[in-house]
C-alpha cells in the first residue's frame, strides 16, 4: 500500500471540506454583491475576469400536513413492497465498491 497516495487523498478531502465551508460562509456576501451589480448594470448576470455570476431562483413547495401524512403512508407501503419483492426473490442484488474515508 502506498502511504503517500493515501496521505495525498486524505489531504485533498480535508481541503475540499475546508474550502466548501469557506465558500458557504462567503455566499451571502457574494449574493448581495452580485444582486447589486446586476441591478446597477441592468444585466441578468455579472461577467468578471474570473467567471460569470448568475443568480438563479428555485421554487420549493411546502405541503400541508394532510399531504405529508399521505406521503409517509405511501413510502411505508413502497418499503413493504420492496421487502416483499426481495423475500420472493424477484429483486436482484447489485454490489458496488465505494471508498469511505473519515479524517481524525
Amino acid at each position: 500500500m502506498k502511504k503517500e497516495t493515501l496521505k495525498k487523498y486524505a489531504e485533498i478531502k480535508k481541503q475540499i471540506k475546508e474550502l466548501t465551508g469557506e465558500a458557504k460562509k462567503l455566499e451571502p456576501e457574494v449574493l448581495t454583491e452580485v444582486k447589486t451589480a446586476m441591478e446597477e448594470l441592468g444585466m441578468p448576470n455579472v461577467k468578471t475576469n474570473i467567471g460569470t455570476f448568475t443568480i438563479q431562483k428555485r421554487e420549493t413547495w411546502k405541503h400541508s400536513e394532510d399531504y405529508l401524512n399521505k406521503e409517509k403512508e405511501l413510502k411505508e407501503k413502497i418499503k413493504k413492497e420492496a421487502e416483499k419483492d426481495i423475500a420472493e426473490g424477484k429483486a436482484t442484488k447489485e454490489e458496488k465498491e465505494t471508498l469511505s474515508f473519515r479524517s481524525k
